[in-house]
């Protein structure tokens, strides 16, 4: 294992949401489902897993093996004085 598995989280696993995943990672369900969404699923159950690396980003993989690298949405709070642009 890289340095870099130790931040993965594991956010939906199955078709399930991973609690202790979205614990880890200071996310909830309704985060979750959001970012589901904006990325064009309907929901979990479409998914085989959703994996979010601080950094780096969601990745959704389907079912029938598509990897898709998902787009977030950053919360007014989480941006840093320094990077605001007014």
């Amino acid at each position: 294992r890289g340095l870099g598995d130790v931040y993965k989280r594991q956010l939906v696993n199955n078709g399930e949401f991973v609690s202790s995943g979205l614990k880890q990672s200071g996310r909830s369900q309704a985060w979750a489902l959001r970012v589901i969404k904006k990325n064009g699923f309907n929901g979990p159950g479409e998914l085989f897993c959703m994996e979010w690396t601080p950094g780096t980003g969601i990745y959704f993989v389907t079912y029938d093996g598509h990897v898709k690298r998902g787009v977030v949405e950053v919360d007014a709070h989480e941006i840093e004085p320094d990077n605001a642009q007014v």
